[in-house]
Formats: C-alpha cells, sequence, structure tokens
C-alpha cells in the first residue's frame, strides 16, 4: 500500500508484469510431450555440438 499527495491510501501498479503471463508459463510446462516432440528433442541431441567432438 502506498498513500497519495493528498493522504489517500491505494495499491501500487505492479512492475512485474502481468498475472496472465505466468499462468501461460505454468500451462505450457505442464503440456504433455507428444511423440512428435520427443523425436525433435532426440534430433537435437544428436546435433548439440559437445566439447571435445568437434571434427567429429
Amino acid at each position: 500500500m502506498m498513500a497519495t499527495f493528498f493522504g489517500e491510501v491505494v495499491a501500487p501498479p505492479s512492475r512485474a508484469g502481468d498475472d496472465d503471463d505466468d499462468e501461460e508459463e505454468a500451462a505450457a510446462l505442464e503440456r504433455e510431450e507428444t511423440p512428435e516432440d520427443r523425436e525433435i528433442r532426440q534430433q537435437l541431441e544428436k546435433k548439440r555440438w559437445r566439447p571435445g567432438r568437434a571434427g567429429v
């Protein structure tokens, strides 16, 4: 809570963002992984560069 110049007590505006963003992120994290997601993730793991494997 904060007080205005005139002595009114009000709730300050949030600087952290909308609550809707948090809910959307949580829903995305809870989403089930599909077989296509797993296949893409496996392909990316194979292609990912790792130190010590240069030129392989």
